[in-house]
């Protein structure tokens, strides 16, 4: 008997394609679009503890892969609750301020520039534990932030386990996102 299977069905598993309508912002047509695995977000460390994310010129940053197996970004927002008389009793939220971490899993890659700055800072307080750090996302968007990176684990685990190694990083202030700081910039991540 002959293969009635159109070849029509085989071609409508294919991942649909799409372009952009002209006039539409698009940052850089040529970046991938669609789902992105997270490795794609490069963070990277200034090892000179610069602290002034609109002036980081003299920065020297140390990328943070080597070793690193995951980076959670988690936020909270101070919100205030309004009731005014012209919404009858109902609720407005504004929010009146943001806090953004960053919390870092990994095994210790002794040798590893990046984690050796970081491990190097675990004993160290104040001013000593801030830096700055520059993330680029897969669409080309960058921030760039003062940090202050703290409960750093330089070491530990089960003897016949790779070395454990995790931090948190938390952003200080206002960060320059996509070259700027006046708020308008695009959202980033």
């Amino acid at each position: 008997m002959a293969d009635t299977t159109s070849s029509s069905a085989a071609s409508s598993s294919a991942a649909p394609t799409s372009t952009a309508p002209t006039g539409t912002l698009v940052p850089n047509a040529t970046k991938e679009v669609g789902f992105q695995e997270n490795w794609k977000y490069r963070t990277f460390i200034d090892s000179t503890s610069s602290k002034d994310p609109k002036n980081d010129a003299g920065a020297k940053y140390l990328e943070l892969s080597g070793g690193i197996l995951s980076v959670t970004p988690a936020s909270s927002d101070t919100t205030e609750n309004s009731s005014y008389w012209p919404d009858a009793g109902n609720t407005t939220t504004d929010v009146t301020g943001t806090s953004h971490t960053f919390n870092v899993t990994g095994n210790r890659l002794i040798g590893d520039a990046c984690q050796d700055f970081i491990a190097g800072l675990a004993y160290k307080t104040g001013d000593l534990r801030k830096t700055l750090i520059k993330q680029i996302g897969p669409d080309g968007h960058t921030m760039v932030a003062q940090v202050t990176i703290s409960n750093i684990v330089a070491w530990g685990g089960n003897a016949n386990a790779k070395g454990t190694f995790s931090f948190t990083m938390s952003i200080n202030g206002k960060p320059v996102i996509d070259g700027s700081d006046d708020g308008n910039a695009s959202n980033h991540g």
